[in-house]
């Protein structure tokens, strides 16, 4: 699996958000099921074992999926608030000197 380039403005976030948001229940079970028919055929193609792949891959994605819109979500507010946070450093430097 090969993750997003990060975004680098704001509104590259928020489309990613909304693209990570606006994914539907059965391009989500398509995904886990890639994965999980990927991960049987690496492990040998054992037999009868399809729901501990099947369970594994959508841990694992799920996880993926959470940590990506967690970042999301801090990219989203350093971008936003950029500018204030410049500022504020600036008049700490004007200050504090």
């Amino acid at each position: 699996m090969t993750l997003p380039e990060a975004p680098t403005d704001l509104a590259a976030v928020e489309a990613q958000q909304a693209k990570y948001s606006q994914i539907t229940h059965e391009k989500w079970e398509s995904v886990i099921r890639e994965w999980a028919y990927r991960k049987w055929e690496e492990a040998g193609r054992p037999h009868g074992r399809s729901e501990e792949f099947w369970l594994a891959a959508k841990a694992e994605l799920s996880q993926a999926r959470h940590f990506a819109l967690l970042t999301l979500k801090a990219l989203y507010w350093q971008y936003k608030y950029e500018d204030l946070a410049q500022s504020v450093f600036e008049l700490g430097n004007k200050v504090f000197r």
